[in-house]
């Protein structure tokens, strides 16, 4: 009976221990239980995100919304042709497919990569695809 105590003991002593520098983070970060989540604080522990951060850093990372960042950078539109044709979010509705890229990264690549981008996006979004990565 002892022996049992004990055991019920560590038990409870283990899930009272103190959540590790990396789930604390990763629950500043992620609101709900994820993968996502789940891989970041492996990532965490093996050292390769999140290191030598300081909490204000951490809290100033997580503030940073979409729209800022979106807002960062000017983005282009890049047509099936591989031309920057404007400011992204500005396609007329029933129009081919475009893409959107920050302008210097846009300005970085050939008029035939661009072009091949676009496509990339077209077959993906036939598939039913949401994004394209970029290299």
């Amino acid at each position: 009976m002892d022996r049992i105590r004990k055991i019920v003991r560590e038990i409870i002593s283990e899930k009272k221990k103190k959540r590790d520098r990396c789930l604390r983070i990763a629950d500043r970060k992620y609101d709900k239980p994820s993968a996502y989540k789940s891989g970041a604080v492996v990532k965490c522990r093996k050292g390769m995100i999140w290191r030598g951060l300081k909490s204000e850093q951490i809290r100033e990372a997580v503030a940073e919304s979409l729209y800022n960042w979106f807002k960062k950078e000017d983005w282009v539109r890049i047509n099936t042709s591989g031309n920057i044709t404007g400011p992204c979010g500005t396609m007329k509705k029933g129009k081919a497919t475009t893409r959107c890229l920050p302008r210097k990264k846009a300005q970085a690549m050939t008029k035939a990569e661009r072009k091949a981008t676009v496509a990339k996006k077209v077959r993906g979004s036939k598939k039913g695809k949401q994004f394209v990565k970029v290299k």
